[in-house]
């Protein structure tokens, strides 16, 4: 994406799959924090207690 928009007039079509967004520094550090969290609860109390928290708000 950034190279398209970077030269549009050397690409002139994408395919995208699983795209995010381009994050700024605090998204990315909270992103950071929620994966940092959730290997911690993984290491300390299994992989059951890394998901307890995220999988209610996952869509079906």
């Amino acid at each position: 994406m950034r190279a398209a928009l970077a030269h549009p007039d050397r690409i002139s079509a994408l395919i995208l799959m699983s795209v995010e967004d381009i994050e700024d520094d605090e998204a990315k550090a909270a992103e950071v924090r929620f994966m940092d969290d959730f290997a911690d609860r993984v290491r300390a109390h299994g992989i059951e207690a890394g998901w307890a928290p995220i999988l209610p708000d996952l869509a079906p």
